[in-house]
């Protein structure tokens, strides 16, 4: 029965591991968003100011 649990374990570990990378690339997804978003409204609010 040992051998059943640790790859209970293992399965449930494996798809810790697979959610943490998936959110990981949503992360980088918006943080690429919000860094574009600051660098246009930047750009706009220079221009309003010359």
């Amino acid at each position: 029965m040992e051998i059943y649990e640790r790859l209970g374990q293992l399965l449930r570990n494996i798809q810790d591991v697979e959610r943490l990378l998936y959110s990981r690339e949503e992360l980088e997804a918006k943080l690429k968003e919000y860094k574009r978003e600051y660098a246009e409204l930047s750009k706009e609010l220079i221009e309003r100011e010359i």
